[in-house]
């Protein structure tokens, strides 16, 4: 696993040395001596009444114990609802991280399980700030990087632009007549900033990387809003 500088850990006392990971889910994990426990076990008051923003309220992650907790807070908000699991968008810690959708906030966070000697990592990310993009001022739609997307990245926009809409940040438009909603280039689905009026289009391509982000040209945009 390459992680970059800011997120290198040492191993810890507690974890074992044979630990490493084996699906997908939260907490699906086995370990050798040491680490018996496979998954988290029920204490009483251990479920936060909050969402995503308050797992880790009275918990420090790199500490096992406490680190068996979170996943069971995790686990609870995602079968509550409150939670959902996202594909990335793009790699923000190491191969095998997790997103997590908030559903009530619309916050998403990232999740990389304990990989000795790297220790359990939960961080939100800012999803209009993709890394390695130029540093960008705007907001709302407009701080959404524009590019082509695969499959996994378009299911994520596509959950992320729910929740924005939910929230007022941005409205559903119709597309003008001149613009077939579903051509032969993809199904396209159009949104307003509600701040800056900007407009964008989601289009869906058929193929695994066809799928593109882009703001509307200003003559079609005149389209769509008359």
């Amino acid at each position: 696993m390459e992680l970059d500088g800011a997120h290198r850990r040492s191993n810890h006392s507690g974890w074992s040395n044979g630990l490493h990971r084996t699906g997908s889910g939260a907490g699906r994990l086995s370990g050798g001596v040491g680490f018996k426990c496979l998954s988290p076990t029920r204490r009483s008051g251990a479920i936060m009444p909050g969402g995503l923003d308050s797992i880790l309220n009275g918990l420090t992650i790199s500490k096992r114990a406490d680190w068996l907790v979170f996943v069971q807070r995790l686990e609870e908000l995602v079968r509550s609802g409150r939670a959902r699991r996202i594909p990335p968008l793009w790699r923000a810690l190491a191969q095998g991280e997790e997103w997590y959708l908030d559903t009530d906030s619309g916050e998403v966070y990232v999740y990389l399980s304990p990989d000795a000697p790297i220790l359990p990592i939960w961080e939100k990310v800012d999803v209009f700030s993709k890394p390695e993009a130029p540093e960008s001022h705007e907001s709302g739609l407009g701080a959404i990087p524009t590019a082509m997307m695969s499959r996994p990245e378009t299911e994520s926009l596509k959950e992320i632009l729910k929740v924005l809409v939910r929230h007022g940040v941005a409205e559903v438009l119709d597309p003008p007549n001149s613009v077939s909603v579903a051509s032969s280039e993809g199904t396209q689905s159009w949104y307003r900033d509600s701040q800056t009026k900007a407009v964008f289009r989601l289009v869906e391509g058929p193929g695994d990387e066809s799928s593109r982000w882009e703001r509307v040209p200003a003559n079609q945009k005149e389209a769509a809003i008359q």
